[in-house]
């Protein structure tokens, strides 16, 4: 991502394996009426048009490197990124440290 945003913009090729995860997704979206709820609950706590999902595959079609790397430009910053790693401490501590992300946090249920 910090390639991305400094001067190596999202290649063709990762822009178009990205598309076809989108759109070739959209099917199983709405397997189930639960999967149905989700997306009007989706539409609905985020605030978007009724019609969001109408020209979704198009917009997702119409996606350009430039566009996403200047859409990533205005709206992502890498030092505010927060990751969550789920799993054994003792067994992934050292190699969560070896990344240099900060001190792990150890959250309980």
């Amino acid at each position: 991502i910090r390639d991305m945003l400094a001067d190596t913009p999202i290649r063709p090729d990762e822009l178009d394996h990205v598309r076809r995860a989108l759109t070739l997704s959209l099917p199983a979206r709405r397997e189930t009426l639960a999967d149905i709820a989700s997306d009007i609950e989706e539409i609905l706590s985020v605030g978007l048009p009724r019609d969001y999902w109408d020209g979704y595959a198009e917009r997702v079609a119409a996606l350009t490197p430039e566009g996403v790397t200047e859409t990533a430009r205005e709206w992502l910053d890498p030092d505010r990124f927060v990751w969550v790693v789920v799993g054994d401490l003792r067994a992934v501590r050292g190699d969560v440290e070896a990344l240099g992300w900060g001190r792990p946090e150890e959250i309980t249920a």
